[in-house]
């Protein structure tokens, strides 16, 4: 069972920013990992 929890934050320019570099920066180690097989799972 999933629960989703809404809130309204307040618009804050950092955090927005803060926000977008987490995002960009998150999509260079997925492609990296997906490009190099590399995922996280054992080896058998």
């Amino acid at each position: 069972m999933f629960r989703t929890i809404k809130l309204k934050l307040p618009y804050d320019r950092s955090f927005i920013e803060t926000a977008k570099q987490f995002r960009e920066t998150t999509q260079i180690f997925l492609d990296y990992g997906f490009k190099n097989k590399i995922f996280n799972k054992p080896n058998q």
